[in-house]
């Protein structure tokens, strides 16, 4: 009777049938973990399959947005020279942010990336060739690997700063519409080839 009376205490309850109550979903607890822990082998090969293919997405993006880059600036200093900034200079700069070995972003938040496969996307030496066994890892968002920073430079004597620093309402103005007409420009542009290529 003693041993009962401990039992409905530790367990916070009154009666005998609520403690078999709550014995009863502790135990269906219980099962219902057993039955998910069978699966984390299956789960953790399926979350490496979805991180290699986010790795491969991203590193997909990251390439061809470095590939696009230079044409946009080009199409849009185009578009600016015609909206009365002829001397401005545009640069897109893309780059990765490479977290530190403590860091505390969750694992959806961030990827392991060999060396290899740093340099071939962002070239030269990198970072990551110094971490443990040619691995870095390196943060992601929401749109990819990349930090995407538009950059702006007035006249030709002055530097290149982020846009956000640099422009003013009516220059943040035409260089939004730059970018709305540089699709349209590269178009036209393509279009124009088309000609001669086909001579």
């Amino acid at each position: 009777l003693q041993k009962i009376e401990r039992l409905l205490r530790s367990h916070r309850v009154r009666t005998v049938g609520e403690l078999v109550d709550k014995a009863a979903a502790a135990e269906a607890a219980l099962a219902e973990w057993e039955e998910q822990a069978e699966h984390v082998e299956e789960w953790e090969e399926e979350l490496d399959l979805l991180r290699a293919s986010l790795l491969a997405d991203c590193v997909a993006l990251a390439k061809a947005r470095r590939a696009a880059a230079p044409a946009l600036r080009a199409h849009v200093e185009r578009a600016l020279g015609q909206l009365a900034m002829g001397g401005a200079q545009f640069e897109v700069s893309l780059s990765w942010h490479l977290e530190p070995k403590a860091s505390s972003l969750k694992d959806s938040e961030a990827l392991d990336i060999s060396a290899d496969t740093v340099a071939e996307v962002l070239g030269g030496s990198t970072a990551a060739a110094a971490a443990d066994g040619g691995v870095a890892t390196y943060r992601v968002y929401s749109t990819g690997l990349d930090r995407i920073e538009l950059k702006l430079s007035a006249g030709p004597a002055e530097p290149l700063r982020p846009l956000s620093a640099v422009a003013s309402g009516g220059e943040c103005a035409r260089i939004m519409l730059a970018l709305k007409a540089a699709p349209a420009t590269a178009a036209a542009s393509a279009a124009s080839n088309q000609p001669a290529a086909a001579v």
